[in-house]
């Protein structure tokens, strides 16, 4: 599974969003993988430009 989220995502809602387990979308990852490696790298508007979501077996 890999999951990318490109573009005008603010890191705030983002990273509180996949911290909450109730999430709905990442109710699903989180039931699927016990440890999801995050890649992120931020502009200097301090927005995600890319969140790579991968399983650690995939690494």
């Amino acid at each position: 599974m890999k999951i990318e989220i490109t573009r005008s995502i603010k890191a705030r809602s983002l990273i509180l969003s996949i911290l909450n387990p109730h999430h709905f979308q990442f109710n699903r990852m989180y039931s699927n993988f016990q440890k999801l490696i995050l890649i992120v790298s931020k502009t200097k508007t301090k927005r995600i430009e890319e969140l790579k979501v991968f399983p650690e077996d995939t690494l």
